[in-house]
């Protein structure tokens, strides 16, 4: 499918705690799987327009999916100001919600990079084995969005942990992580997820995924949402 072939929209995101995000949806007329794609650290120039998410974007429309990028509260036209753990889990809420309603009973993937992944990964344990669901993760960073518990949620709707310090979710997982990775370890990454989930690791690759490496990333990760198996 060539760029010209997909529509692009410019949409307003609400947040429960009515915080206004700036997001962008792209997609085909037909698509398999809806996707929620969450950008790294805002910190450290992290939006929804960064060159990598493109690409991944890119290789996810071509694999007939359709892609919502959103800007975290603080980013660019998004309202507000950046949390770091609990406002960002709520903006991810809202994409999801938004896409839901847009493509309904469509199955939907939620992750991202770095930042993004573990906020996004955040998001996904608080919705318990949860259908037509999946969470992916581009080195993402766990420990971000992961640290605050709320004591007021019903256990059921954290992570699952199995006293090994993973951090197993109740739908499917896959991650993927350079093997030249200076901030997320391979083995650490599949100690954190738990057995249920799959990680790959990429060769030659570090945190960034520069140059050849980002179209291997993202070919890998569009063939894997593309596929995945979900339950009605």
């Amino acid at each position: 499918m060539s760029h010209d072939q997909r529509s692009r929209e410019r949409v307003t995101l609400i947040t429960s705690d009515g915080v206004e995000l700036d997001a962008l949806w792209v997609s085909s007329t037909s698509i398999v799987v809806a996707v929620v794609l969450c950008h790294p650290h805002p910190e450290h120039g992290g939006s929804m327009h960064n060159p990598l998410l493109l690409t991944v974007e890119d290789a996810v429309c071509r694999s007939g999916g359709g892609v919502l990028r959103f800007d975290f509260r603080g980013v660019g036209r998004s309202g507000r100001t950046h949390t770091g753990t609990d406002g960002e889990v709520a903006d991810v809420d809202a994409a999801a919600r938004w896409v839901r309603g847009r493509q309904p009973g469509c199955p939907l993937a939620v992750g991202g990079w770095s930042f993004g992944g573990g906020v996004s990964h955040a998001w996904a344990a608080r919705q318990g084995a949860t259908s037509r669901l999946s969470w992916f993760g581009i080195a993402p960073v766990l420990a971000f969005g992961s640290t605050r518990r709320d004591a007021t949620e019903p256990a059921t709707q954290q992570a699952q942990e199995d006293g090994t310090g993973s951090r197993r979710l109740g739908i499917p997982a896959f991650a993927v992580v350079g093997d030249r990775d200076p901030f997320v370890s391979p083995l650490g990454l599949e100690k954190e997820l738990g057995p249920g989930a799959e990680v790959t690791v990429l060769e030659g690759c570090d945190h960034f995924f520069v140059g050849a490496c980002a179209r291997r990333m993202a070919d890998l990760l569009a063939r894997h949402i593309a596929g995945t198996p979900h339950q009605d």
